[in-house]
């Protein structure tokens, strides 16, 4: 069972409705979905909704969630993916993963290779999450860029 809201999806969903109404509308009808959700699933005293979970709470709804009862696998996976999300902003690795996107944008410009919508999306993604002047620059560039290579595929065919 997978979730149909998630505390990630939220966080994207945050960060793309910058600006835009009618993204942010969406965004605060999913987050009060999910907050009702977390709110039914969770008690506070059995089942606390932590944040920041410890492992060994992970390890514990884990094995609820083997029953098979859909509560315990949600609940573990709204924990587990908690989880995932502090154990990931706290080894750097986010940090990492941004300079690494930035570093093979900026090399796709300079050696003038083909963009894709990914590609677009990634810079647009990057200019949100760290709002910098280069950052900003980069999106632009790799749009525009994207942008005139399909008119020129366009216009050959």
């Amino acid at each position: 069972m997978s979730l149909a809201i998630s505390a990630k999806k939220l966080e994207d969903m945050k960060l793309h409705a910058r600006g835009n109404p009618k993204k942010i509308a969406e965004y605060k009808v999913a987050k009060h979905e999910y907050d009702q959700m977390c709110q039914r699933l969770f008690d506070g005293e059995t089942y606390p909704n932590i944040g920041s979970p410890a492992t060994d709470y992970v390890q514990r709804l884990e094995e609820e969630a083997k029953s098979g009862d859909s509560d315990s696998v949600m609940r573990y996976e709204i924990i587990k993916e908690r989880r995932d999300m502090v154990d990931y902003s706290a080894s750097g690795q986010e940090t990492r993963d941004n300079r690494l996107i930035s570093h093979d944008l900026r090399g796709k410009l300079t050696n003038g290779d083909k963009l894709t919508a990914a590609d677009v999306r990634a810079a647009s993604t990057l200019s949100r999450k760290i709002s910098s002047i280069d950052n900003m620059v980069l999106y632009s560039t790799v749009k525009r860029t994207f942008e005139h290579q399909q008119e020129s595929e366009q216009a050959s065919e």
